[in-house]
């Protein structure tokens, strides 16, 4: 997995790397709504997430984690409830070959924070 960050980026667009798709539009646009791709393994931040692919949200079900209304959940066999306190480790802990973060970041004093995770489309 590769990790890039972009600091004091929030009206930077974020695009697939893959196919070119604006997957988290300019901040400045009205119309601000992630819109997933079919590369996108996750939109998410550090309160939630707003979107999980099928094939990553069946992942995280086999190791006993739950998404309801933007919040993961560990179920009462999952293995281990420190994964659940770092959203980020357990988003990007999944086997997906090539797997690519972006982060983009405002700083300091906004604070805010979008992580967004891409990987090739396998058959």
């Amino acid at each position: 997995m590769q990790v890039l960050s972009l600091y004091h980026a929030t009206t930077t667009a974020l695009h697939c790397l893959f196919c070119g798709t604006a997957v988290v539009p300019d901040a400045l646009d009205d119309e601000g709504l992630p819109e997933a791709c079919a590369h996108t393994l996750f939109i998410a931040h550090p309160e939630g997430c707003e979107y999980l692919a099928p094939a990553l949200e069946a992942a995280l079900a086999d190791r006993g984690y739950t998404l309801a209304d933007g919040t993961l959940t560990a179920d009462a066999d999952a293995g281990d409830e420190e994964d659940e306190d770092d959203p980020f480790a357990l988003l990007t802990g999944m086997p997906f070959p090539d797997q690519l973060v972006v982060i983009r970041s405002a700083g300091n004093p906004q604070g805010l924070e979008i992580w967004v995770g891409f990987a090739p489309v396998f058959d």
